[in-house]
């Protein structure tokens, strides 16, 4: 197990340790909570992960952006262009799943990967960064046609 350096500045790792994870509370060379109301600290306990409470959240919107991002995906669309949704809408299409957008709830999505921008003061989002959308069966049969 990693050793932390305490997020109070006392060394009890007798190797120096590793920074406390971002946004982790650590004591005694372990990570002991997060200071996120929307994060937990790890089973592995080396790092602060989204809590179960609000897996149904980040599912939720998962999902709607999936369905709006295969809405606008042009099919020779680069993969690595990402679609951004207003939050607002968002809070409207989920409004019974989706919380306002809180410092701590940006940040735990910002740490998930979702794409984040910001336009004239409204918060945008798109699926995670590293996310692949698989594209429609009709763009791979476009794009099979192209090199018949």
């Amino acid at each position: 197990p990693q050793c932390f350096v305490s997020s109070y500045g006392e060394d009890a790792c007798p190797d120096g340790g590793v920074p406390c994870p971002d946004g982790g509370v650590c004591e005694n060379g372990e990570l002991v909570w997060c200071s996120n109301k929307f994060r937990k600290v790890s089973s592995t306990k080396d790092e602060c992960v989204f809590s179960e409470q609000y897996k149904n959240v980040t599912a939720a919107l998962q999902n709607q952006l999936e369905l709006l991002t295969l809405q606008f995906q042009v099919c020779d669309q680069p993969s690595e262009q990402h679609i951004t949704f207003g939050y607002e809408m968002l809070l409207e299409l989920l409004p019974d799943i989706l919380v306002e957008p809180s410092p701590d709830f940006i940040e735990s999505l910002k740490s998930e990967g979702y794409v984040m921008e910001y336009a004239d003061s409204e918060l945008y989002l798109g699926l995670p960064k590293d996310y692949r959308l698989p594209l429609p069966l009709y763009c791979h049969a476009a794009n099979a046609l192209k090199w018949v």
